[in-house]
């Protein structure tokens, strides 16, 4: 299934405008963002912040 999906987005990003594959970067590099907040937090048992402004800026 894992591989069905990288295959499919690896597909999608060929067909893609550079607009296109630039927001699809930049929406990666916030995903793995938020995940290494939320497992750090988790690892070091730091509250989550429950409100957007609580989040650290970029």
């Amino acid at each position: 299934m894992v591989r069905a999906l990288c295959a499919t987005v690896d597909r999608l990003a060929d067909e893609a405008t550079l607009a296109t594959r630039a927001a699809m970067h930049a929406a990666y590099r916030d995903a793995a963002r938020l995940e290494w907040m939320f497992w750090g937090n988790a690892y070091r048992l730091v509250r989550w912040p429950m409100d957007a402004a609580e989040l650290p800026k970029k």
